[in-house]
């Protein structure tokens, strides 16, 4: 992206939700984890965060985390993708919290903390259903916490955590979250104490927080989509977050040329006024990723590096002016991952 295309955060919006979303999760003695993997894991949207409330931030590539810390932002940081082997020591060097459900990653985050001469928290996750990470077997379960707890003393296993929604979009149901309640509570029968943690995500969850059905036990929601954009709870799932704000996050570009168009087809001629500005698939990825604000204009073509728009004629833009955009939430991640973004 060149002058003229930028992405704008809202922070007012986005502290408003930030706040709305601790003070429901207060309500029930539960903390927040701030995902920002979908802003690309930005020290100024981190800064943001903490200043904001949050204790932890949860962000899915270590190299977020590295530039976080590089920036003096203090907090606990909570790594939510599964590491890999080879970035063991980075881990163990740079996060507090990691997500786990491989033995074998597990002995090399224990081999690089012993390095660091520090134990490293993890959190042993649970396939509910959605067929990403985790462990499906109750059994299987606790024989890693087992490994945790008895063979790796650099570790410390401090909770039992599940997703929900990643790939399966459906709203999940408290009798769900009580089977993650259920096998915790037998994971801390066998490991002979209780854990810190049960932890849930995303979004998803937070129709149980709002309804007051989120199990007791369950005391950490890890929180992205709905404070930033907070579109998936009504456009996928139909429920409505009437207490979160909606688009904190949305792009600006630069109009560049401005022509009348004509095209002969079967039909006839077709005429109608065009404007292009100075981004494309290059910075946003699909064109569903992006929506025209104003109604009056109506995307026909993207390119890799700009984006043609048919505009009303009685409208009065002209080259140099701005467009803007509304974003989902790959949209956000795809131009806040670009190295050219200018955010403000």
């Amino acid at each position: 992206m060149g002058k003229g295309v930028e992405l704008r955060l809202d922070t007012k919006k986005l502290k408003q939700n930030i706040s709305a979303l601790l003070c429901a999760c207060e309500k029930q003695n539960v903390q927040m984890a701030g995902v920002i993997k979908g802003l690309n894991g930005l020290p100024q949207v981190a800064d943001l965060y903490v200043d904001a409330g949050i204790g932890i931030l949860a962000l899915s590539r270590v190299e977020q985390i590295a530039m976080c810390r590089s920036k003096g932002i203090v907090c606990t940081y909570m790594l939510t993708r599964v590491p890999s082997i080879s970035e063991a020591a980075e881990v163990a060097a740079l996060c507090d919290i990691s997500l786990n459900s491989d033995k074998q990653v597990l002995a090399a985050l224990n081999q690089a903390a012993s390095h660091c001469s520090k134990k490293h928290s993890v959190i042993l996750m649970l396939d509910m259903g959605d067929c990403r990470e985790g462990v499906q077997r109750e059994e299987d379960l606790i024989e890693l916490a087992h490994y945790v707890e008895n063979h790796l003393e650099h570790l410390m296993l401090v909770g039992i955590g599940a997703n929900f929604s990643c790939h399966r979009k459906m709203l999940p149901k408290s009798e769900q979250l009580d089977r993650v309640v259920h096998h915790t509570k037998q994971v801390e029968q066998n490991i002979g104490r209780t854990l810190e943690f049960i932890s849930v995500g995303g979004t998803s969850c937070l129709p149980l927080l709002y309804d007051g059905t989120l199990p007791p036990r369950v005391n950490l929601l890890r929180v992205g989509e709905a404070i930033h954009m907070n579109h998936d709870l009504k456009r996928i799932f139909g429920y409505r977050a009437e207490q979160l704000e909606t688009d904190c996050v949305h792009l600006t570009a630069e109009i560049v040329d401005l022509k009348h168009k004509e095209q002969c087809s079967a039909h006839g001629i077709k005429r109608w006024k065009q404007i292009l500005v100075n981004v494309g698939s290059t910075d946003f990825g699909d064109v569903a990723n992006i929506q025209p604000q104003d109604p009056d204009l109506r995307i026909v073509q993207v390119t890799s590096d700009l984006t043609a728009i048919e505009v009303a004629e009685e409208k009065t833009l002209q080259v140099g002016d701005s467009v803007d955009f509304n974003l989902n939430y790959d949209g956000v991640a795809r131009l806040t991952s670009g190295r050219t973004v200018q955010m403000i």
